[in-house]
Order: structure tokens, then sequence, then C-alpha cells
């Protein structure tokens, strides 16, 4: 229910391509917000078994390594709720994507996940 409602959608096309789009969450939002990651060769899907996606984060001290999961292998699409270490966080946090094959790792441009303060459902 609400997974739509619930995703950031992301295309991530060349290993050097700049991601772009306004990735915002709440600091309430752990498995609640999910980031949803559509990854194709020159504008091309491709089969992508055995390929792990990870999304590591830096804030601050703090810092995570998370992983995808695979859920559209013949679309190349993979999805990440974002963790409870990450969004306990507010501010700006660096990002990158890491795609892991048979070949070896290849790293994203950074880009900015930024948690904001969500509220208190205490």
């Amino acid at each position: 229910m609400l997974d739509n409602f619930r995703a950031i959608s992301v295309t991530w096309d060349h290993s050097t391509n700049t991601i772009y789009n306004n990735i915002r969450t709440a600091s309430e939002d752990a498995n609640g917000r999910k980031l949803v990651v559509q990854v194709v060769n020159g504008h091309q899907l491709e089969g992508l078994t055995s390929v792990d996606l990870r999304l590591y984060w830096e804030f601050d001290e703090h810092k995570g390594f998370d992983d995808f999961e695979l859920i559209d292998e013949d679309n190349g699409i993979y999805e990440i709720h974002f963790s409870t270490d990450m969004v306990s966080h507010v501010g700006a946090h660096k990002a990158w994507l890491h795609l892991v094959d048979a070949e070896g790792t290849v790293t994203s441009e950074p880009f900015t996940v930024t948690v904001f303060e969500g509220v208190d459902a205490d």
C-alpha cells in the first residue's frame, strides 16, 4: 500500500552521471520512505544478474553502507528503505551509489540526501 507514494525514483545511466534529484526524507521515515534506483547502460536496459547495489552515506562522523534489494532484474530496478541509522541524523548527508559485479566495482558521483526534522511520534 502507498508504494509509489513512498518512493523517490532515480535513474543511474552511466558511472559518471551526476544524480540531480532532490532527495529528501524525514527523521521519522525509517523503513517508510524508500529510494528506487534504475540502473541502465547508455539508456539501454540490461539484465543485472549477480549485480549488487549499495548506498554509502556520510554525515559528520557517522557513515553507513546499506544494501539495495533487486526488485526487477530485467529492468535493473533496485530499492532501499532509508535506514534508522541514516535518518536519525538530521541534515545533509553526502551519498554515493556503489555497484558491484563480476568485473569489479563502480561508484557514482556524490549526491545529497537531506534528512529533515520529522514529527515526534512519542
